[in-house]
């Protein structure tokens, strides 16, 4: 239909119209006469007689002289009206306005030589009396004759399902009954439709939109006496198109519950029933039926190929290993039970998530099954199954009475709560699965509406894949879902007893190169080991019974057909358990490694060794020093000791295990001569005439190395020491001043110096004491001053001082006597000395260190 505004009274010259024209008489005065009802002003048909069973235009316009037209009606006693295919249509008029024309199409009943009355009736708002709404009727009397219309014979689309933004080509056959040419008008309800409608009318191209959806695509044809044809065509835009069941061969599924699936394709579905979980290939063929016991609650498949079962029976979750037997159990916190409800797995970190039940919780494991934490879940969810994106960091809680998709971290931290509860477009109301693709997006089993329905990574809905029933791509009570990164999806469908397959946006043909079946062994390899290139079941069997099935055959590069591949006499898949290379005849005695090289100061060695033995048999480690200096070498698995001497030492290790010594390791240690270390002690004081001594006797020398000390006199009043080559000489002072000894400590192959300032008083003349702080900082650019002021004189005379950069960005000193300054005009660190002289002493140096600053930022700080 067509709504457009305002429209005058207007005559056809069309002899084929038949068209009704009421003029307006002068208005009167409206607010003595309360609601004047509106006005039909035209109302035609665009063809008249009208052909029967073709379709024609019905169009009213209205006028209201004191508000404004709200709706327009229309009614006919034959035929219905194209939009909603019954004999009355009602039209609001949005936004109201004082004058309106709607256009209808109306279907002319297929019965010639009649006669049908159409109706339009034109509503008001009331005009000045808002309370009285108003209306007028005006009817045609059409006669439908024998013309025939356009026919569309057939309007068709390949493909008439699409993904999102994939195209189909939509062509349409017309014939031309009247003949004298044809007018095409294409239409869609989403999506772009492009073409030449110039050079080809009948044939276009539909772009499907973004987001799933149908697409209605409509064609309208008129012949050149305004008689028309119009036909619909629905084009499907799917989030997941049906791919097939899966196949399991000789065993029937009973009551097909929970589904999981790896990365590569392959899938595993629960069945209470037959108390089993079913191993599917990528293309949905059986490769192994794994007998757990009980009646499974949940399943997860690890990427290296472990199956995790739910088991409420028993309140925990048994873990399967390859082989399929049972090789692990996992309990709650501190061995409490679980009453597992549904499994998820982390494709990448292998972390594994059970929706706990009996604690209300999600229980999280490691890979290696250890547990990891647990997440309360909310206070009132009715917990019905649990998902994790591939990478480890978004949990999905399906709340099945609620009708939601609860997310969160797998931290714990609540993300966003997706969908409500209901029937209605987006909503769930019996959720029972969920699975989530590599992109994030999100699909959700609603058992109740027999579908599954899509939403995007931010929980926005896109769309529904199924419906009840029994044919393809439908579900009678779907349970579970699951999705692989290969672009499939994976449902279980109870009351049907199959498991449905579906691909997604972006995938396409399940293709294995090189591996027909899809089972993980190559083609080839599988001919050259007289396996079957055509049946996956091979993959997951154990020909020669050495605890290795097919595929990890393969992967050890050992032969499925013999236990012990490299004749050692152990079976290949105890060598792998043990670490061993199963093709490697020579790896059976024990073996020792320990680090081959070490250089380092002296210090106190410890030496470690690597044994194992293929047996686990225990192992007696032997250690001996093959050269070098004498070293204090002791017995033990790994011995302790120090080494100070320098030079190379060789150590050598062997372990047995009663029957045969290994092979020997060997390491080298290699102690660097390290310089002796001179320590003059701190700066003292001392008197005149009384005794002094210094003290170097804490140098010491790291290899243990004799040490010689020569003590010499730098600055001061002369002294005689008592003997200058030991640690701690003595002399007597006979002046008062500053005296510097230097210090020189040598091992025979270096020497290093210290000093020592002694500051020496008499009772009427001391030496000055210079005083600084011992750092300061200042941004480049300020001004830097140096203050000695507080350096004294015990005796009270007056002081000059001497200022000296050590190192650092030089700079110019600006002395002013206890002061000195500068302007920083670079970043970096500085050292001043200052020595403060009453006239008759020099006093000690006093030190300082400036740091400067860059303008835009501190320098970089170490803490020690």
């Amino acid at each position: 239909m067509k709504l457009t505004g305002g429209s005058s009274c207007v005559q056809s010259r069309q002899i084929w119209f038949l068209v009704v024209c009421l003029f307006l008489l002068p208005s009167q005065a409206f607010a003595q006469m309360g609601n004047t009802k509106p006005q039909v002003q035209l109302f035609s048909v665009s063809a008249s007689p009208a052909p029967a069973g073709g379709v024609v235009s019905v169009s009213c316009t209205g006028h209201d002289p004191d508000g404004v037209i709200k709706k327009i009606t229309f009614q006919v006693d034959g035929g219905v009206f194209t939009s909603n295919g019954v004999s009355t249509i009602a039209v609001d008029v949005v936004p109201n306005s004082q004058d309106a024309t709607v256009e209808v199409d109306w279907n002319v009943p297929t019965t010639a030589g009649t006669n049908v009355t159409v109706t339009c009736t034109v509503w008001d708002n009331g005009g000045f009396m808002p309370n009285t709404s108003g209306s007028t009727s005006v009817t045609l009397l059409v006669p439908v004759s024998s013309a025939s219309p356009p026919q569309i014979v057939s309007l068709l689309a390949k493909p008439n399902e699409l993904f999102p933004n994939e195209s189909s080509t939509i062509t349409a056959t017309v014939t031309d009954v009247a003949g004298g040419g044809l007018t095409y008008v294409w239409q869609t309800s989403a999506g772009v439709l492009t073409g030449d409608t110039d050079a080809d009318p009948e044939v276009v191209t539909l772009t499907a939109p973004s987001t799933p959806g149908p697409c209605v695509v409509t064609l309208n044809v008129t012949d050149i006496d305004s008689v028309r044809a119009s036909k619909t065509l629905v084009v499907g835009v799917l989030p997941a198109k049906t791919a097939g069941l899966a196949s399991s061969g000789a065993v029937t599924l009973v009551y097909p519950e929970r589904v999981d699936a790896s990365p590569n394709g392959e899938f595993v579905v629960t069945d209470a029933r037959q108390k089993a979980v079913l191993h599917f290939s990528p293309l949905g063929a059986l490769m192994r039926v794994i007998q757990v016991g009980r009646a499974p609650s949940g399943v997860a498949l690890a990427p290296d190929g472990r199956v995790y079962v739910g088991d409420r029976a028993g309140k925990n979750v048994a873990v399967f290993d390859s082989v399929g037997l049972q090789a692990a159990t996992l309990s709650g916190p501190y061995g409490a039970p679980m009453l597992p409800i549904d499994l998820a797995i982390a494709t990448l970190t292998g972390s594994v998530y059970v929706l706990d039940g009996e604690g209300m919780a999600v229980q999280s494991f490691a890979a290696d099954n250890s547990p990891r934490g647990t997440l309360t879940l909310p206070v009132g969810m009715v917990p019905s199954a649990i998902a994790v994106d591939a990478f480890g960091t978004l949990l999905y809680l399906l709340d099945g009475k609620g009708g939601k998709v609860h997310v969160y971290t797998t931290e714990g931290v609540p993300v966003r709560v997706v969908s409500t509860f209901g029937e209605g477009t987006g909503q769930l109301k019996q959720p029972t699965g969920v699975s989530a693709d590599a992109a994030g997006n999100l699909y959700v089993v609603d058992a109740y509406q027999a579908h599954v329905s899509v939403f995007n990574n931010l929980g926005v809905f896109q769309g529904v894949v199924g419906g009840y029933g029994v044919g393809s791509g439908q579900f009678r009570i779907p349970t579970d879902v699951a999705t692989t990164w290969t672009g499939r999806m994976v449902v279980s469908d109870t009351n049907n007893q199959r498991v449905g397959l579906f691909d997604l946006p972006g995938s396409g043909p399940v293709v294995c190169p090189n591996d027909a079946d899809c089972d993980g062994l190559p083609d080839v390899w599988e001919l050259a080991h007289a396996l079957n290139p055509s049946s996956p079941s091979d993959a997951f069997l154990d020909t020669d019974h050495d605890g290795l099935i097919n595929r990890e055959e393969l992967a050890a590069s050992t032969d499925p057909n013999l236990a012990d591949s490299d004749a050692d006499g152990v079976e290949d898949g105890t060598e792998l358990s043990q670490g061993f290379d199963p093709i490697d005849a020579t790896d059976q005695k024990p073996s020792v490694s320990t680090q081959t090289q070490r250089t380092t100061l002296p210090t106190v060695i410890s030496l470690l060794a690597n044994a194992n033995d293929p047996n686990n048999d225990p192992l007696t480690v032997e250690w001996s020093q093959i050269d070098g200096p004498s070293s204090p070498l002791v017995s033990g698995d790994a011995p302790i000791f120090p080494l100070r001497a320098a030079g190379q030492y060789h150590f050598s290790v062997r372990v047995s295990d009663g029957k045969v010594w290994s092979e020997p390791s060997s390491v080298q240690v290699e102690i660097l001569q390290a310089a002796p270390n001179a320590d003059a002690g701190p700066d003292f004081g001392g008197v005149v005439d009384a005794a002094v001594q210094l003290e170097g006797q804490f140098s010491v020398d790291a290899n243990g190395d004799t040490l010689s000390y020569a003590w010499t006199q730098e600055e001061g009043p002369a002294a005689v020491l008592s003997d200058a080559n030991v640690p701690n000489p003595t002399f007597v002072p006979t002046e008062s001043g500053t005296y510097l000894f230097a210090l020189t400590v040598d091992d025979g192959v270096s020497s290093t110096v210290d000093r020592v300032f002694v500051s020496v008083d008499r009772a009427d003349d001391h030496v000055p004491v210079a005083v600084l702080p011992e750092s300061l900082v200042a941004s480049a650019g300020e001004t830097v001053t140096l203050d000695a002021s507080s350096s004294v004189d015990t005796d009270g005379d007056p002081l000059s001082f001497t200022w000296t950069q050590l190192d650092g960005v030089a700079v110019t000193l600006a002395i002013n006597g206890a002061t000195a300054s500068f302007s920083a005009a670079d970043a970096g660190l500085s050292r001043f000395q200052v020595v403060a002289n009453d006239g008759l002493h020099s006093s000690r140096p006093a030190l300082i260190t400036v740091v400067i600053d860059a303008a835009n930022g501190a320098l970089p700080r170490a803490n020690a």
